[in-house]
């Protein structure tokens, strides 16, 4: 037993030293410069993240009314929209789609309509943003990832040979070059912070 105490007692005298030893670095000129270098590198960090989320999401304005109203009408049902890709079998699909905004595609014709919808882990410090786009051509709307078909209650399937080519976009599954990727858009994008709440921009 008395091994034993001294042992414990070695052990955290031994934390205490590593401990004061750390304070003391930390408090010298050069810690303080290496904390504050760090500060600034994980503030940077995190502009250049939220900068990238703005870039996606807060689209500025004017909108294309006409092409957002397409895709309120193909997600209503209208049969008169065209909307490519399989009935889903088990017609998954939305509530509702929020947070609509339009540019003209980058890539050639047509107008990129993109919704976001945000989610997190109750009780957990997870959030969790989740995108979908659709390209609007002649009034007709057209879903360019899963998530945009899922909407409609219709599978993913690309889009059609001649409207890929007056679009500008090549239909791919692989990661880093889908049609989403193409446009710059993250389909899906994680996030862990432990203060602040939800750490992606709220555009309006």
């Amino acid at each position: 037993m008395p091994y034993a105490v001294c042992w414990v007692t070695v052990r955290w005298f031994s934390v205490s030293l590593i401990l004061a030893a750390t304070l003391a670095a930390c408090a010298s000129p050069e810690g303080r410069d290496r904390a504050a270098e760090h500060d600034s590198n994980l503030r940077a960090s995190w502009d250049a993240w939220y900068q990238r989320q703005a870039a996606m999401d807060c689209v500025a304005e004017p909108y294309d009314e006409e092409a957002i109203e397409a895709v309120l009408r193909a997600f209503r049902g209208d049969s008169k929209q065209y909307f490519y890709g399989p009935k889903d079998p088990y017609n998954r699909r939305v509530d509702r789609i929020d947070n609509l905004k339009t540019r003209p595609n980058p890539k050639g014709v047509g107008v990129i309509v993109s919704s976001w919808k945000d989610t997190s882990r109750e009780g957990f410090s997870d959030y969790s943003r989740d995108r979908s786009a659709w390209l609007v051509l002649d009034g007709q709307v057209f879903p360019i990832n899963q998530e945009a078909a899922n909407a409609f209650g219709f599978l993913y399937d690309g889009l059609p040979q001649a409207v890929q080519r007056v679009a500008g976009l090549v239909h791919s599954y692989e990661r880093g070059r889908t049609m989403l990727d193409q446009l710059g858009i993250d389909a899906h994008t994680y996030e862990r912070r432990f203060s602040g709440g939800n750490p992606f921009p709220m555009c309006t």
